[in-house]
């Protein structure tokens, strides 16, 4: 019986090495799927500072997520609860940076943070697959979907 689960193994890590393989021997189609995700910059909104400019809803609901216990606060253990679904092994400077350096932060506090950003070269579509395909397949994993689903809270998916 173990024999037989160990030969299936082999065959699925097999095939995902082949899968791999092809995405890589693949640059072109992966150029294209940049091409497509790149966000065009005339469309993006810019602020004062030539940032990018921080939409009210999306800052209340942004907000909303990372406010786990829905005190009106941000706490840096909120933080990593979230972000943690997204990214492993983020250091306590990076979270206690995003927090800057307080210990709670309030919407109006996120708002004064975020207005005046001087971020231009970012593609939030390309960073958001990243997340999905941490080992760059060029495809989402479903495993690690999975995982942020329920490290989110929202159970198991099968």
């Amino acid at each position: 019986m173990r024999e037989r689960e160990r030969k299936k193994e082999k065959e699925r890590l097999k095939e995902r090495k082949t899968k791999r393989k092809k995405t890589t021997m693949k640059q072109g189609r992966r150029s294209s799927f940049a091409k497509r995700t790149a966000v065009d910059d005339a469309k993006i909104k810019r602020n004062e500072h030539g940032g990018i400019a921080v939409d009210e809803a999306e800052l209340k609901a942004a907000f909303e997520f990372f406010d786990v216990s829905g005190s009106g606060k941000i706490t840096l253990s909120d933080l990593k609860n979230r972000l943690g679904a997204f990214y492993k092994n983020v250091p306590l400077r990076e979270y206690k940076f995003l927090m800057n350096n307080q210990s709670e932060l309030t919407l109006d506090d996120l708002r004064s943070l975020l207005e005046n950003n001087e971020i231009k070269n970012f593609d939030p579509v390309a960073e958001a697959f990243r997340v999905y395909d941490p080992s760059d397949t060029g495809y989402v994993d479903t495993s690690v979907l999975r995982g942020i689903f329920e490290k989110l809270g929202f159970g198991t998916i099968t």
